[in-house]
């Protein structure tokens, strides 16, 4: 690929890469002189580095006969336009001069837009349309699945939409599973870290996953790199015994991280924010975390989470600062307050008919007792809306894994002897329904119960709401992923893996995503 300084009209068109590349990337066209352009689509997702092209064909109408046209195909990033480090501005790349394209994609993951300019000779009117082109590897855009493999380490394969697969990639990139049990797996969008291979701040999305060894590291998608670890997560060394539960992205472009001490932020690349390291200072807030949270980024980003130290459910606003999580009135200490007996088996969120709902089921360990906790959600903070003993004698009493459905249907998904049964949490007996799964083997039993959805606010490839089942036998998983109906499974597995070790958590990452895009809302799932 050459780049070249383009004539004036077409070069005006192209390089206005502020106004542009970052506008919602969907294929326009105009018209010029009666020239027309069509049949392009509006997004095309391609696989780098594995002899996939990016293969157009627009239809052009155009006042001008054929040989009297010159056509040009221009790959933009996000850099064009801007100025190098000599100060010279940054090109477009011609990737063709024809009128049909066939451009073997051998690119970074990431997101690309694609103009294509049909230009009269004798008088230099052009016309041109728009596309985006999103990047990917086989680590960049797909399904995560955490796993625990037989000696209880920490492993991943993967899953992409189209089927393909990739088994054990803790080991065939890094040499070796990571140390200790899994215990959380988090997508984040435009991280920023240092890059090792030049030692510039840049911005990656990424897959953070800890273990019960107080483990830690920052995937990126590119390459399934760790980019950042224990060693350099803090500006300072980190306490030995600070446990990390996880990562989030805010709609205010923030890299949000909770540990066992609190809740600390760095800036993500996003408009608003300035470039950093990647790495965090002190907490802005001191509270004792866990993996169980939820952030409400459809009202900018507050939440709850369980407080492993003080046994304590805790809120926290879209500026990370912590409270007792109490009643709307300010009562309710005694119901959410140094529960002393108490852990803590699940928390997830529901955004059902344009609700904002956060869900924890409690157990106190001395009685036996669970009790279902309905946080209510909104811009102006969480509050309980109640709690409520589950019945002794429901699946919900005795279930091993729990998921909250996250848009379809109040449904907390319980899973009892290897069965699957939907508790309905907006019901005043919290009654439940079991629910029924096709292609599940004689002898399988369900072990792990997931929705996942990807449903952005603007057009970035496949949208889908999967219900995920996965059985255990012999050491061996099998992952099923099914559409659904009202929050319950529809027909035969629309994707189906299986691979060693027992399945912990299985998160969705998209290249094509960027929350500049939707700062809404979360277009993903961030928990069970």
């Amino acid at each position: 690929m050459k780049k070249t300084i383009l004539y004036s009209v077409a070069l005006a068109l192209a390089t206005m890469l502020t106004g542009c590349f970052d506008d919602d990337s969907q294929m326009a066209s105009d018209t010029i002189r009666q020239t027309t352009i069509s049949g392009i689509e509006e997004s095309y997702v391609k696989t780098a580095y594995v002899g996939e092209h990016l293969v157009i064909n627009p239809e052009v109408t155009a006042s001008y006969a054929d040989d009297q046209m010159t056509y040009t195909w221009l790959l933009l990033n996000e850099d064009t336009g801007t100025k190098d480090d000599e100060g010279n501005e940054v090109q477009p790349t011609v990737i063709g001069n024809t009128r049909n394209l066939d451009y073997e994609v051998q690119l970074p993951p990431g997101s690309y837009q694609v103009r294509f300019l049909a230009t009269a000779k004798d008088n230099g009117y052009t016309a041109q349309a728009m596309t985006k082109l999103s990047v990917r590897t086989l680590f960049s855009q797909g399904f995560y699945i955490l796993k625990e493999t037989t000696d209880g380490k920490t492993e991943i394969d993967l899953l992409t939409l189209d089927g393909q697969k990739g088994n054990n990639q803790m080991t065939q990139v890094n040499g070796a599973p990571m140390d200790g049990r899994p215990v959380s797996l988090y997508p984040n969008y435009n991280m920023y870290y240092i890059n090792p291979d030049n030692d510039q701040m840049e911005a990656t999305n990424s897959v953070t996953i800890t273990t019960d060894k107080l483990k830690v590291g920052v995937f990126r998608s590119s390459d399934f790199k760790p980019v950042i670890t224990r060693d350099n997560l803090m500006y300072d060394k980190m306490d030995t015994n600070e446990k990390v539960y996880g990562t989030f992205s805010t709609a205010f472009g923030y890299t949000v991280l909770l540990t066992s001490k609190g809740l600390y932020n760095t800036s993500a690349k996003a408009a608003y924010q300035s470039p950093s390291t990647g790495q965090f200072g002190l907490p802005v807030s001191e509270c004792g975390g866990s993996p169980y949270f939820f952030s409400d980024c459809k009202h900018a980003g507050g939440g709850a989470l369980w407080d492993e130290r003080s046994h304590s459910l805790t809120a926290f606003d879209y500026n990370f600062g912590a409270s007792p999580l109490l009643y709307a009135d300010l009562t309710g200490m005694e119901d959410t307050q140094n529960l002393s007996t108490f852990d803590c088996l699940h928390c997830g969120f529901s955004s059902l008919a344009g609700t904002a709902t956060g869900t924890f089921i409690l157990e106190d360990k001395t009685s036996g007792k669970r009790y279902l906790y309905l946080i209510s959600s909104s811009f102006f903070g969480s509050s309980l809306e109640k709690r409520v003993e589950i019945p002794a004698g429901s699946h919900a009493a005795k279930a091993t894994a729990f998921s909250t459905n996250s848009r379809s249907a109040s449904y907390i998904y319980c899973v009892d002897g290897g069965k699957v049964y939907a508790l309905i949490f907006n019901s005043d007996d919290l009654s439940e329904i079991e629910l029924k799964f096709d292609g599940i083997g004689e002898g399988e039993q369900v072990s792990y119960v997931a929705n996942q959805y990807w449903s952005p606010m603007l057009s970035t490839g496949d949208t889908f709401d999967y219900l995920v089942v996965a059985t255990q036998k012999s050491g061996q998983y099998k992952l099923h992923f099914y559409n659904m109906n009202g929050g319950a499974p529809v027909g035969s597995p629309v994707l189906s893996t299986e691979g060693e070790g027992t399945v912990r958590k299985v998160r969705y990452l998209n290249e094509a995503y960027d929350f500049n895009d939707s700062r809404i809302t979360y277009p993903y799932t961030i928990n069970d």
